[in-house]
């Protein structure tokens, strides 16, 4: 009895020390958590009327349309809608161009009723994938399209200070998920 008492209580010891160490090792993971970096080579587009500012690569175009006279519209700093994209100006004046959306709407009560009265404008049939997530501190409705002609890729529909913002993106690209991990509140 005294030998297996001599080896069950080291095994106890040693194995409440290891289990000690991965504690403390994932709660160094956890507190050195760093934030996303902004490349220096990006541009920050912000946004004082609502709040938030986004950065994108200073070789895409920042825009709210194309004007008559065949020009690009640049936003100021209270636009309620801004694209951005990766293509370049001489396409964005050409055709139609795959863009990064963000859009403020004033006056709607929530994201759930938004996403109820305008889930077909952007998806067709009104059928995709829907999770909630967090997004900037906020529950953002998220729902995965087919990313074709009839339905974007992702659409993100969230509430902050009596504002529905939505974003959304046709296609992917190699940078809108970079851009999105930009996006703060100020």
């Amino acid at each position: 009895m005294r030998l297996i008492l001599f080896l069950l209580i080291p095994t106890f010891i040693l194995s409440g020390c290891g289990t000690r160490v991965l504690i403390e090792v994932a709660e160094e993971a956890e507190v050195g958590v760093v934030e996303n970096e902004i490349p220096a080579s990006w541009t920050v587009y912000a946004n004082d009327a609502f709040g938030y500012s986004v950065s994108y690569p200073s070789a895409g175009v920042l825009f709210v349309g194309v004007t008559e006279d065949h020009e690009i519209d640049v936003p100021g700093g209270d636009a309620v809608v801004v694209h951005i994209t990766d293509a370049t100006p001489e396409e964005v004046l050409s055709t139609q161009v795959n863009t990064l959306t963000i859009e403020v709407i004033e006056g709607e009560r929530s994201a759930h009723e938004w996403v109820s009265v305008h889930l077909e404008e952007y998806v067709k049939g009104g059928v995709a994938g829907q999770t909630i997530q967090e997004f900037v501190g906020e529950d953002a409705i998220v729902i995965r399209g087919s990313g074709t002609e009839n339905s974007v890729e992702k659409l993100m529909v969230f509430n902050r200070a009596g504002v529905v913002y939505v974003v959304s993106y046709q296609k992917s690209s190699y940078t809108f998920e970079e851009i999105l991990a930009t996006f703060e509140w100020i």
